[in-house]
């Protein structure tokens, strides 16, 4: 049977996610890819022009997966502090179930950020993140009926900074349980800092 371009792109993507969460970007070869997708080498080259044309869209899927998993995470009823837990919380229950992921979702950033012709990838995803948190934000923040003291943006980019941080901890020693606990613990302060 015979597979449609579209089809084949998906299931090629699929495959270098899997790949790179496996064996990391460098070891992320066209041959390696079209063997995991069970594909030839020839159907690579009909969906994508080259390595990085194949590596950027699996970069953008992966990098895409948290931000699509954001808006389902509450159930209209928390306010802006609520709101900044249940994302940190999504974005923490994420990185433990699933550490190759998002060691992969690093890899790839530092991969965008040493092939300049890729470096927008990384800052596409963060706005596209941003966007999707400050949604939620402003949402509970007219709920509430509060003026918000800070932009949702600025808040969901903080929220970010800390979410980017913390992660660094906890690969340096994913055995210590404080880090969830200091994660929160910066959210907090942050939100008391700036009035939420």
């Amino acid at each position: 049977m015979r597979i449609s371009t579209v089809d084949r792109r998906g299931q090629l993507i699929d495959a270098a996610i899997r790949v790179i969460k496996r064996d990391g970007v460098e070891n992320a070869s066209l041959r390696t890819i079209a063997g995991e997708a069970k594909a030839s080498l020839a159907a690579v080259h009909v969906c994508f022009t080259d390595k990085d044309e194949l590596l950027q869209a699996a970069a953008a899927e992966l990098l895409q997966q948290l931000v699509r998993a954001v808006p389902h995470v509450v159930d209209g009823s928390e306010d802006v502090r609520g709101i900044a837990h249940r994302v940190m919380d999504l974005f923490w229950d994420q990185m433990v179930s699933d550490e190759l992921n998002t060691l992969a979702q690093f890899e790839i950033g530092m991969w965008a950020k040493r092939n300049p012709h890729h470096g927008d990838l990384s800052r596409t995803v963060y706005n596209d993140y941003e966007k999707e948190i400050s949604k939620l934000l402003m949402a509970a923040a007219k709920r509430g009926d509060k003026s918000q003291a800070i932009p949702a943006r600025t808040l969901a980019r903080a929220l970010m900074v800390i979410m980017d941080g913390c992660s660094l901890q906890y690969f340096a020693d994913p055995s210590d349980p404080r880090h969830k606990d200091l994660c929160d613990d910066l959210v907090d302060a942050y939100l008391d800092k700036v009035g939420v």
